[in-house]
């Protein structure tokens, strides 16, 4: 499973399931950066036995579960990838429960915290996916998308500037020329 989330807009909530008996669910909660925060799961803090991660923006006050996971990340934007895993190899049997132990996962702005916290799920084990990517100049756009919301850090100022000399600038707008 992969997840996405953003903290623009206030904390997010990882809900993890507890393992059950063979299966168990271990990934890496990451920035935009892939910098690690932490391993959730079986193998991750929570051991196994479910747990609350919450990712609040920088400086954030207020409303928590008490001894909550809390993470601050440095970027706004982050992602996780997480799996099953099934102790003795898969069969028909325990692979459908690791799928429906997977459909536990939440993730969901605090926000939304007992309300509606849905995630959205997208099966693409059957589904054709297109995973080259796209060799045009569209990355330079994203790229400035992304600066644009993203927290710039003193690291990050050598990049920025690098990134001003092909126009690519935060809080301005982008308007590339033909040679780009």
């Amino acid at each position: 499973m992969h997840a996405y989330w953003n903290i623009n807009y206030g904390p997010v909530v990882f809900e993890m399931p507890a393992s059950v008996e063979g299966i168990g669910i271990f990934g890496t909660v990451t920035d935009a950066w892939q910098r690690p925060l932490d391993d959730v799961g079986s193998k991750g803090r929570d051991r196994g036995l479910g747990e609350k991660y919450y990712l609040v923006p920088a400086n954030y006050d207020g409303p928590l579960l008490r001894n909550a996971l809390v993470y601050e990340p440095e970027t706004n934007f982050g992602f996780s990838v997480l799996r099953p895993i099934i102790a003795g190899g898969p069969t028909e049997e325990n692979l459908a429960e690791a799928s429906a132990l997977t459909k536990q996962i939440k993730v969901y702005p605090l926000s939304k915290a007992g309300g509606e916290a849905a995630t959205n799920y997208v099966d693409v084990y059957s589904a054709p996916l297109e995973m080259t990517p796209k060799m045009d100049g569209a990355i330079y756009g994203h790229i400035h998308e992304m600066i644009g919301e993203e927290v710039v850090l003193d690291r990050d100022l050598a990049m920025m500037g690098a990134l001003a000399r092909i126009d690519i600038k935060r809080n301005e707008p982008f308007e590339p020329d033909a040679d780009l």
